[in-house]
């Protein structure tokens, strides 16, 4: 049987290939938002009003219920939920009745006014593939808010004919897209994009690069308003399937991606990170032992440091060879900020 109510603290532990470091003052506290998960999927968490916007298959439109018998759950609909005077999690409710259909809607993103949602819905054309069967793509929507309810929805013109495009997330400046793609010229299965706007347009899809997509998935991407990327992927390595990472980028190119570690990963899959602007509050979504069904949601608080103990020493050690790595940079994860520590003078310290 499982917990209605998991409550998980943990110190941060930051692995890395050839060395670890322990942030031993910063705590992470982590719980299960059991007001709103249940034995069906609930994920994808977006900033909202007071409160969030998730995905999840508990709507139960009745006798008119449509089941997708590939997962066993009903289609996936955009929910809210607000939080109550305890900080938790709870009323979840379809976000508008004009937005639910009868096909999948996976993953949101607002404009900074919320006024203007993209997400990401079934196609619903028909699109045959090699073999003549008939597929039902993944495809960007935007819709605007207008006299009380959601109106003018279309597709965005950076959809790929044929081909998957999921998981939108903006920049609070609303310049910048970033969504994930199977589309050809990639470097695997799903690929991170990006798309600017130029004079109000969207330009073409730019690839983030071999430094982020792999030859596996990379999706679920999240924008913070200080330009880190946060992504899930089973393709960097890591802890399960689908590992928490973020990336930071100079000039435009994207550095190497970095774990977030424990306790935002576990064996099991997790994505759908999101993080406040004060970078002390969030959530992310996860499929791991002690949640109420499929993936829940669960939201995390990160406490200060204590006083004498934010400093770090650490050392990468090649893992064959046993001998320090000159040149060596760490990624690290603190209350404060997040990046890379340059090497310093060679010696692997």
């Amino acid at each position: 049987m499982k917990l209605s109510l998991v409550v998980f603290t943990f110190f941060i532990t930051c692995s890395l290939a050839f060395g670890q470091i322990n942030l031993t003052g910063v705590e992470v506290k982590i719980q299960n938002e059991s007001g709103i998960n249940t034995e069906n999927l609930e994920f994808a968490p977006v900033f909202y009003s007071n409160g969030i916007v998730f995905i999840t298959t508990q709507y139960d439109q009745g006798k008119f219920a449509i089941t997708d018998t590939r997962i066993g759950q009903n289609i996936m609909s955009i929910f809210k939920a607000t939080r109550g005077g305890d900080g938790k999690l709870e009323d979840p409710e379809p976000l508008a009745k004009e937005l639910l259909s009868t096909v999948h809607e996976i993953g949101v993103t607002f404009n900074s006014s919320a006024e203007t949602i993209y997400f990401t819905r079934n196609d619903v054309k028909n699109t045959s593939n090699s073999s003549g069967n008939y597929l039902k793509k993944l495809n960007i929507y935007s819709a605007q808010y207008l006299n009380g309810k959601w109106e003018n929805i279309k597709e965005v013109p950076f959809n790929e004919e044929g081909y998957n495009t999921i998981h939108p997330t903006i920049s609070p400046d609303m310049d910048e897209l970033y969504f994930s793609s199977d589309r050809p010229g990639g470097y695997g299965g799903y690929d991170l994009y990006m798309v600017r706007r130029v004079g109000g347009e969207w330009g073409p899809p730019i690839n983030l690069g071999p430094q982020v997509n792999t030859p596996n998935a990379e999706a679920f991407p999240f924008i913070h308003a200080d330009g880190t990327l946060y992504f899930s992927s089973n393709g960097h390595g890591g802890m399960g399937s689908l590992d928490l990472f973020y990336t930071t980028k100079s000039r435009d190119i994207w550095k190497r991606p970095v774990s977030l570690g424990e306790p935002f990963n576990s064996a099991k899959d997790d994505l759908g990170f999101i993080l406040d602007l004060d970078k002390k509050n969030g959530y992310f979504s996860s499929d791991r032992p002690g949640g109420k069904g499929a993936d829940d949601i669960y939201s995390f608080k990160i406490e200060g440091a204590k006083a004498g103990q934010n400093e770090i020493i650490a050392t990468v050690i090649d893992a064959s060879s046993n001998q320090t790595v000159a040149n060596a940079q760490i990624g690290y994860v603190n209350l404060n900020d997040i990046g890379l520590v340059p090497p310093n003078g060679g010696t692997g310290h």
